[in-house]
């Protein structure tokens, strides 16, 4: 493969380092004296860390139920263990409060939870239907086998979920496991790579830390799956990657999630779970609201509402609530700011103010910005909650459908024709009716994305599923030869 190609597009969209960016962000919150250096993978270790991994699954040991059992132990312990420490490396990277953060990594010891009570359940083989007489006696079969040696590329703005959900389902499954950390928030990953050194068994995982650098090496290995969770510019990178090696990957991108809120919609509930969801994480949020399509004749009463939570939940000056967090860095502030700084059309209906050195963004809600602008037209991915008039249902449903495929949608209406007609008329990798975010919490569900946001989906069964071959199998008795398969052919056996 030549990589003269390859390698700029990694460096243009891969893992922003922007590592004078975030040491200028935590300075100006008074983080300075915590900064430390990440101290990032050598290049010429990671090939032969992906080769002793490689070995320690040839051996077989990772197949083993009691083994998986004992990683899977281990993580929860990980977890459970840390949570003060982990909630607290959150803090210093993102200024999210320790409370929010420990009811997501509560979430993670959740998920291990799952995965031990149900991993016989679930690596079970499946007897199904025999196959006809042609075949001879025969017993049809579906075994769960791992895929191998796996690369889970966790993110920056949920780093906890976003490895331990699907570093469970791998080890669950029977891998072996290198996990990219993310540069971006860089005390979290610091600790992350701590913590998995020191709990599980590193022939079965391994983490590795580094910028664009070290993810072009990575990206050069051969992986027998691909677990990636970003933006849909990198995901495009990711392919081409694994495309050099057949590698399958599952991808969690984004996308801009819409809202229908119907005119018969409980207007303060729903303006409450969306401005709820819409800042959680400063909007830094895969699955977060993106903007909301509100019938007309309810719309200035929705927006009032959704005024009247904002003040609710952070107060008169969000700047100066604890719950209220930070952007990760000002690059990424920058880019939330010019969105506000375009000419959009729209009425900025209440926030609007910032504060690039301090990694800052109001919560904003802007009304009717135009349908080019950038607002729009790109996923936010911050503390802007954009609301547009519709008509009615059918305009709104004609909306969704002429953008890309987003990773979630929402609906609020009393009525149970009103919420299958927008979820059965639309695309989405997920949906949910009268609430936001909390159907990826549910790992009965699967989640992922479709289109634009992604494939390939986990949680629970489903990422077991993901991270396993399901292997056709058939037994077929060894004195039986499948009476008449064999030449010369007669016209009676046809």
């Amino acid at each position: 493969m030549c990589y003269h190609t390859f390698c700029p597009e990694v460096v243009i969209f891969f893992f922003f380092q922007a590592e004078d960016g975030i040491r200028d962000a935590q300075e100006s919150r008074g983080l300075g004296d915590v900064y430390k250096r990440q101290e990032y993978t050598p290049l010429e270790r990671i090939a032969p860390a992906v080769e002793h991994l490689r070995q320690w699954y040839a051996q077989g040991e990772t197949r083993s139920l009691a083994y998986r059992r004992d990683q899977l132990s281990q993580l929860r312990r990980l977890i459970a263990e840390n949570t003060d420490r982990l909630a607290e490396a959150v803090r210093l990277d993102m200024g999210r409060h320790p409370s929010f953060t420990k009811q997501v990594i509560g979430g993670c010891v959740a998920s291990c939870d799952d995965c031990l009570e149900n991993l016989e359940d679930w690596a079970a083989t499946r007897t199904t239907r025999s196959a006809g007489p042609p075949a001879g006696e025969n017993v049809c079969q579906v075994r769960w086998i791992p895929r191998g040696t796996v690369l889970i590329v966790g993110t920056w703005n949920f780093p906890n979920p976003l490895v331990w959900k699907p570093l469970a389902s791998a080890l669950a499954a029977g891998n072996t496991v290198l996990v990219k950390l993310n540069e971006v928030c860089e005390h979290t990953s610091r600790l992350m790579a701590s913590l998995i050194g020191s709990y599980m068994d590193p022939k079965a995982v391994t983490a590795i830390q580094g910028g664009v650098e070290v993810a072009t090496e990575v990206l050069r290995q051969r992986f027998d799956l691909i677990f990636y969770t970003g933006n849909t510019g990198v995901g495009r990178v990711v392919m081409r990657a694994a495309a050099e090696h057949l590698t399958p990957c599952v991808l969690e991108l984004g996308g801009k999630n819409p809202v229908v809120v119907a005119a018969d919609a409980d207007l303060n509930i729903a303006a409450r779970k969306i401005v709820d969801g819409r800042f959680k994480n400063t909007g830094q949020f895969c699955v977060a609201p993106d903007y909301v399509l509100c019938e007309e004749e309810v719309c200035d009463a929705l927006v009032l509402e959704m005024k009247r939570a904002v003040t609710e939940f952070f107060g008169p000056d969000p700047k100066g609530c604890n719950s209220y967090g930070r952007i990760i860095n000002e690059r990424h502030t920058s880019r939330v700011v010019s969105l506000l700084q375009e000419h959009h059309g729209g009425e900025v209906v209440t926030g609007g103010d910032y504060d690039v050195e301090e990694c800052y963004v109001g919560p904003t809600i802007v009304r009717g910005p135009r349908p080019g602008s950038r607002l729009m037209q790109e996923e936010i991915f911050g503390p802007i909650l954009v609301v547009q008039p519709i008509s009615d249902i059918t305009a709104a449903i004609k909306h969704i459908n002429s953008q890309e495929r987003s990773l979630a949608l929402y609906v609020f209406s009393d009525s149970e024709v009103t919420v299958d007609q927008v979820i059965d008329s639309t695309c989405s990798g997920g949906a949910c009716a009268n609430d936001v975010i909390i159907h990826m919490l549910n790992d009965v569900l699967p989640f992922g994305g479709c289109g634009h946001s992604g494939f390939g989906s986990y949680h629970g069964e489903w990422g077991f599923k993901a991270f396993s071959h399901e292997k056709g199998v058939m037994l077929i008795s060894a004195t039986d030869e499948g009476g008449t398969r064999f030449p010369p052919y007669e016209t009676s056996s046809l």
